[in-house]
């Protein structure tokens, strides 16, 4: 029996079919690079005085100040009288609020005024030079050189921490709260945590959480005088994982 071509084509028409599947190629390629030439930085570090909040490049230098309360990193910028904040999950600005604050929850910030510290607009009758806000009940603060637990609706006061040093920064991690300290005497600088204190090799300007671990940032500055570096908190131990690129989320 006689093979049947069925619609067999013609030189010209594969021609034609050749280029037009080139022609998808090359327009599905120009769409992938372009989506992927947009595709957001993710990260957020510090380098040479200059801090990089994902697609954002922010100039950072004394005595501009962190916090990182995840999922908010506040940027403080004391002289411009304002606070960036930004949230870490959403890789995007949260908004900009036009007041030096300690920290940032649920669309409330917790900032100093005069000789307190103030919540939603009342004041917790305490003056904290840190702050976290651990809950509608509870606020952490540091104010003379003491670790207190404050009830913002009550005002009332609890002592957790009474430090024989400067408190350097505070921060809550995995439901703990860990304390930055330095003898001005010595200065020797210490990480407070769980009852425990321990010694670490250079000042702690800033605690944060990275990939879910506790870790700490040495700043350049009057008590670091030197390169700025970034450590994980292990257990007893200051472990340096890095220095002049100071990685801070990712």
């Amino acid at each position: 029996m006689k093979d049947i071509a069925v619609n067999p084509l013609t030189q010209g028409q594969r021609r034609i079919l050749q280029l037009g599947v080139v022609f998808l190629l090359c327009i599905f390629l120009i769409g992938y690079f372009f989506m992927m030439s947009r595709t957001k930085n993710t990260t957020v570090y510090l380098q040479n005085e200059t801090l990089q909040v994902f697609d954002e490049t922010i100039p950072f230098a004394y005595p501009d100040k962190l916090e990182l309360h995840f999922p908010y990193l506040l940027v403080v910028k004391p002289e411009e009288h304002k606070t960036l904040v930004y949230d870490l999950q959403e890789k995007q600005k949260k908004e900009e609020v036009q007041h030096v604050i300690l920290d940032y929850a649920q669309e409330q910030s917790l900032y100093n005024e005069g000789a307190s510290s103030f919540l939603k607009g009342v004041s917790l009758k305490a003056l904290c030079v840190e702050g976290i806000i651990k809950s509608k009940s509870e606020i952490l603060c540091v104010s003379d050189n003491k670790l207190l637990s404050v009830d913002p609706i009550s005002k009332r006061q609890r002592i957790l921490y009474i430090s024989r040093y400067i408190i350097t920064d505070l921060n809550l991690i995995g439901g703990k709260y860990y304390l930055g300290e330095i003898d001005p005497g010595t200065k020797k600088s210490y990480i407070v945590t769980g009852g425990k204190q321990i010694t670490v090799p250079n000042v702690v300007s800033v605690i944060y959480e990275l990939n879910g671990k506790p870790y700490f940032v040495s700043l350049k500055g009057a008590l670091n005088p030197n390169k700025e570096e970034f450590y994980e908190i292990e257990q007893n131990n200051a472990v340096l994982r890095g220095e002049n690129k100071i990685m801070l989320y990712e």
